[in-house]
């Protein structure tokens, strides 16, 4: 019994030391750097791999033996440095981003991993640290974030009203031009759009339930709103590949007042008892009212449009105004009596012309 027992013991023992081995090896040659350190005062570097050599640029004998803190490119009192020392006197886990400097002097981005190591009593007795270079990462992370700068930036300056939802209805993002139409009922960023902003912003379309914003905001919405203010806004939306919505929403109070009035103007123009045309800047006529097809006799528009007035008069009124032509193309107005031959029977017309900038010429005619 004794001697299997030994025996027993001796094939254990080589066990473990092959186990050991090959655990070791393992490490070594882990393509993550990996350094240990003896739970001391000065916690003091007994074990770096390969890995750990290649990432900081320093040989086993320039560090071993020394606390890794020589390592860090942060500043002593920063927060992350302060985390680090309590994780460690905490005997705790915990996981870091920090800059590092290599051996060259080359600052990098360090992905901290640290853990303890317990004896056979269960007291920590090592801590190991494992090492994963972020800066790739991060330079990612800081270039999406600086371009977010520059998108909220440029959407907060801009007089449209821009907002993004989340899929739940919470909001991510709203200018100050959003922030003014909805105030005082757009919720702050990360909370769910309140039912009255939604209410406002669908009118009519507005669902009943806050449940899918995708819904509530179909992609390609397109409708006009009216504030309490007596504002009026055209409210867009876009669906975004997370299941968000952007919203979009543009002042469109002014347009409609112009657009009243540009009625109010055609309607009087169609109303009224004198013959009007517009032209392009080449004399062609582009629209013509009602009053001006009955004095030249026309059954439609399409009589009448694309041709230049003089078309509708006699040779010699025409050669009357093209020695007048230089006068109006350099004053921009030219008045004068013109005549039409129909049935026999001479009309005379008092036409004047005036050219509008950026519209083209106007045309007015009496009989």
């Amino acid at each position: 019994d004794r001697m299997a027992t030994v025996a027993n013991q001796a094939i254990l023992r080589r066990s473990l030391e092959s186990r050991n081995g090959f655990l070791a090896a393992v490490i070594d040659k882990s393509p993550v750097s990996v350094a240990i350190a003896a739970v001391s005062d000065e916690l003091p570097l007994i074990y770096v791999n390969d890995a750990f050599t290649d990432l900081t640029g320093y040989e086993r004998d320039e560090i071993l033996g020394q606390n890794c803190r020589f390592l860090t490119a942060e500043d002593p009192e920063s927060e992350v440095r302060e985390s680090i020392r309590k994780t460690v006197a905490d005997r705790a886990t915990g996981t870091f981003t920090l800059r590092n400097r290599k051996k060259c002097g080359e600052v990098f981005w360090n992905e901290l991993r640290l853990f303890p190591i317990g004896d056979v009593e269960g007291r920590a007795s090592h801590i190991v640290a494992t090492q994963t270079d972020a800066t790739q990462r991060m330079q990612a992370e800081f270039d999406r974030d600086a371009a977010r700068r520059r998108l909220e930036g440029a959407l907060t300056a801009t007089t449209e009203a821009f907002m993004v939802l989340g899929k739940n209805g919470n909001v991510r993002f709203a200018n100050a031009s959003f922030e003014a139409l909805l105030t005082p009922i757009l919720a702050p960023r990360g909370e769910v759009l309140p039912d009255g902003a939604l209410r406002l912003l669908l009118g009519t379309r507005y669902p009943g339930t806050t449940e899918n914003v995708s819904a509530a905001f179909p992609s390609g919405l397109n409708h006009e709103i009216s504030t309490p203010d007596g504002r009026q806004f055209l409210v867009r939306s876009r669906a975004i590949p997370d299941g968000g919505v952007v919203v979009a929403a543009s002042d469109i109070t002014q347009l409609k007042v112009n657009e009243r009035i540009l009625r109010q103007r055609l309607a009087a123009i169609e109303r009224s008892q004198d013959g009007v045309a517009i032209g392009d800047l080449e004399g062609r006529l582009i629209d013509v009212n009602p009053s001006l097809l009955a004095l030249w006799n026309l059954n439609s528009e399409e009589d009448a449009l694309g041709r230049k007035w003089t078309r509708f008069y006699d040779a010699g009124s025409v050669e009357a105004f093209a020695a007048n032509e230089a006068w109006f193309q350099r004053t921009g107005l030219w008045r004068g009596e013109v005549e039409k031959t129909r049935d026999g029977k001479v009309l005379v017309h008092d036409v004047s012309l005036s050219l509008v900038p950026e519209v083209g010429s106007v045309l007015i005619v009496r009989d």
